[in-house]
């Protein structure tokens, strides 16, 4: 997951993304009618940083090992031919 730091944007992004904020719900930004970004407003005094933390280092680990499964099951597939 990448942070971006909205502080270091111009003031015209800065706004518009905080703006975006003033909802409790998800938001989906459509261009011409095609989804391509997810909105979800997190509640700060609802957030704790290490339950967040290892939860980003779970799905981590998570998908290295997705990643070696299928890495095996391509080469068992490759050698078999």
């Amino acid at each position: 997951m990448k942070h971006l730091e909205i502080t270091q944007q111009p003031d015209i992004v800065r706004n518009f993304v905080l703006s975006l904020s003033a909802t409790s719900e998800d938001l989906i930004l459509e261009n011409q009618g095609v989804p391509f970004a997810r909105i979800t407003p997190i509640d700060p005094s609802e957030t704790d940083q290490n339950l967040l933390e290892q939860s980003i280092l779970n799905r981590r680990e998570e998908s290295r090992q997705n990643n070696a499964d299928w890495e095996h099951l391509d080469l068992e597939c490759w050698e078999k031919l």
